[in-house]
């Protein structure tokens, strides 16, 4: 396995139950499953930077996502989100997306392999190397942690629509999702990944949440 999250080492600190995902180790459970679903209720923070990233630039970016069977969202719509598989496609800008596996990462692979396969016969398309970390703070008690570090109000941002902002001075994306339980990935560039991570550890820990593998987030995986 070539790929490992850049938080490796401070998750491997806590013991934790092991799997793979996309060729990547990803760490499935900390503790019992029963106490890391009710942390996900209230306030878990959870590392997912197995899940593959991708972008795609340039003024022919959307037309190759539609030949790809892919629908990307609009030109009207910088920074919402399509379904990709149970991934998604990001519109950053006029002629920018981001694209991230999910689990079932048929139409992402596609994708990847069709930017590789064709880097040098496609005008205006051209692929960009990611690499993000990822995380989700999620749990009713997740915009504690965001109002502590962050200075947007994500109270007032809809669901479905990323935010990039920054977290603890760190560059982030953001999307938030749920409303009753409130869930937001957080992306990030990996070298900032220990020192963020350490920061939101810390934060959950003091408003007496958890750190919970991907499992409890993500069923099928266990």
């Amino acid at each position: 396995m070539n790929r490992q999250t850049p938080v490796h080492n401070l998750l491997s600190a806590r013991n934790p139950s092991w799997g793979t995902l996309h060729d990547a180790p990803i760490a499935l459970r900390f503790v019992e499953m029963d106490t890391e679903h009710e942390a996900l209720k209230t306030l878990a923070l959870c590392d997912v930077s197995a899940f593959r990233t991708i972008g795609v630039k340039g003024p022919g970016a959307g037309a190759f996502l539609r030949v790809q069977n892919v629908d990307p969202p609009p030109l009207d719509e910088t920074y919402a989100t399509r379904p990709l598989d149970d991934g998604l496609v990001v519109r950053l800008g006029a002629d920018e997306f981001f694209l991230e596996s999910g689990i079932e990462s048929q139409t992402y692979d596609h994708i990847a392999h069709a930017l590789t396969r064709n880097a040098n016969t496609m005008p205006g398309v051209y692929p960009i190397v990611r690499e993000d970390a990822s995380f989700i703070i999620a749990g009713k008690r997740a915009r504690e942690v965001l109002a502590q570090t962050c200075g947007v109000n994500f109270r007032n941002e809809p669901p479905g629509k990323v935010v990039l902002t920054r977290v603890a001075g760190v560059n982030v994306m953001i999307l938030p999702s749920g409303d009753a339980s409130p869930r937001y990935r957080v992306w990030l560039d990996p070298s900032y990944a220990t020192y963020l991570w350490q920061q939101l550890d810390d934060i959950v820990h003091d408003l007496n949440g958890k750190v919970v593998g991907a499992a409890c987030v993500y069923p099928q995986l266990a």
